[in-house]
């Protein structure tokens, strides 16, 4: 087994201890960078490197269940492989740099696709509402074709409206998109975009998410989702959207992961649709910066730039997981200031 599904194997295990969540898992990992490293450590020295809580839970599994949690990681990651997906562990190169900077990380991303496309830090969200206009539609096509023919992969959330637009267009413009979703890999929603996501990860990107094959979905796993396509990306634009809805979450995230906002300009005849409530809110709150058709350069020039202090952080491991996330936000954010 190679080191990537050792890795996987092994943080899918962590996981499944009850009371042991993602950011515990990553700290314990951090510490016991394997399983045989974890399972070979004295009690003492799970207990001076954990807190009282974490070990206690940790030494308790390890003792009673951790055979038969270790089996169940196996086979887990095993059926993974069986459908074509690919686990990619926080603690392997192949992990997109720019999710480690997130204040929380998964610990595993499940891909379907072009793998190399979730490293590829050239890349921008495209998101919105689910019930645009005629015109956010084209609109959201036509940005996504065009940062996509500059290079970058556009990254959406499969969802009808934006999303799907967002897709079609990158697609269209044969560049690569990746698709973030808030379901595992077996249950793609919504079904009518089935032939979408079937033609995204044969050809031109990546299906992803957090959840394992088999797990159930609901509301809360759509807002996870939403933190995971700001955290892939430089930047997101929020082409069409009310006040309430995911694209917000997705644009409150970029804000707290400090990621760049960017609104295309409303056209005069839509501009106080209720479509545009949100990203009005958005633009005069300061958050986002409008743009029009003739700033795409320099749109693409602020991302590049902001590519290079994102990588910066990363180059340097300031809060390269867990805990410390939030002091390189943190960071970044008096950079600007």
């Amino acid at each position: 087994m190679s080191q990537r599904l050792l890795s996987a194997t092994y943080l899918y295990a962590l996981s499944q201890i009850r009371g042991i969540g993602r950011k515990s898992v990553i700290r314990i990992a951090t510490r016991f960078p394997d399983a045989e490293a974890l399972i070979n450590a004295p009690k003492q020295e799970i207990e001076k490197n954990l807190d009282k809580k974490l070990s206690k839970i940790l030494l308790s599994s390890l003792q009673n269940e951790w055979p038969m949690i270790w089996d169940r990681a196996n086979r887990t990651i095993a059926r993974h492989l069986d459908a074509g997906i690919t686990p990619i562990p926080i603690t392997e190169s192949g992990y997109p740099p720019l999710l480690k900077l997130i204040p929380d990380p998964p610990t595993i991303l499940y891909v379907k696709g072009v793998v190399s496309s979730i490293n590829n830090t050239d890349a921008v969200a495209i998101v919105g509402t689910r019930e645009p206009t005629e015109l956010g539609r084209q609109v959201a096509y036509k940005i996504a074709k065009r940062f996509a023919k500059y290079g970058f992969v556009i990254v959406s959330g499969l969802a009808k409206g934006i999303d799907t637009s967002a897709h079609r267009g990158a697609l269209d413009a044969g560049g690569l998109t990746v698709a973030v979703l808030g379901t595992a890999l077996d249950k793609i929603y919504p079904a009518e975009n089935k032939p979408l996501a079937d033609e995204i990860s044969e050809n031109s990107g990546a299906l992803v998410s957090e959840l394992e094959l088999g797990k159930g979905s609901n509301k809360r796993a759509f807002v996870e989702r939403d933190r995971l396509q700001s955290g892939l990306s430089l930047g997101v634009i929020p082409v069409q959207t009310g006040v309430r809805g995911g694209t917000m979450h997705t644009a409150r995230f970029a804000g707290e992961q400090g990621r760049l906002l960017f609104c295309p300009k409303p056209p005069d005849n839509e501009r106080y649709a209720a479509k545009y409530t949100g990203v009005l809110q958005i633009i005069s709150s300061g958050r986002a910066k409008e743009f029009n058709a003739d700033d795409y350069k320099e749109v693409i020039g602020e991302m590049k730039k902001h590519k290079v202090r994102l990588l910066s952080i990363v180059d340097h491991e300031i809060g390269k997981f867990g805990k410390d996330n939030k002091a390189s936000v943190t960071q970044l954010e008096m950079d600007f200031n």
